[in-house]
């Protein structure tokens, strides 16, 4: 489209992307396990998420989530955000600091930790024969 063919007021919000999203979202995401409030008592950290983050910047998740497609640094550090969000989960789940069930119902949900049961399943070839007198039955 030519300068002179492009619409003078285009549809949507203007794009919000910059180069600095990749760091504030590490940034972000890496933070302590504990900090200290007015009266000097540890207190734990609030589990980041990305949709407290996308609130943060004024993006719906779904622009995320467009984004790290389109732009490889935002996927590189969204991937190590991730492993942030991942290990405070742990740590703090261990500590005792979060619920045991929800601590795992977060891991399932957020992580890609998952719940699994094996099952050892042995296959045996059986041969059943039949004779004359088992055709009666």
């Amino acid at each position: 489209m030519s300068e002179q063919t492009k619409p003078a007021n285009p549809v949507g919000a203007p794009v919000k992307y910059h180069d600095g999203i990749p760091k504030e979202l590490t940034t972000f995401f890496d933070r302590p396990l504990y900090t200290l409030d007015v009266d000097g008592n540890k207190v734990p950290s609030k589990l980041p998420t990305i949709e407290r983050f996308c609130c943060d910047i004024d993006i719906v998740k779904s622009t995320f989530y467009v984004w790290a497609k389109k732009y490889p640094e935002l996927s590189n550090a969204f991937e190590k955000a991730k492993s942030y969000q991942k290990d405070q989960l742990m740590q703090m789940a261990l500590m005792g600091i979060y619920k045991e069930g929800f601590a795992k119902f977060v891991a399932i949900n957020v992580t890609d930790m998952v719940d699994k049961v094996e099952h050892n399943v042995n296959q045996k070839n059986i041969e059943v024969k039949i004779d004359k007198e088992d055709e009666k039955l």
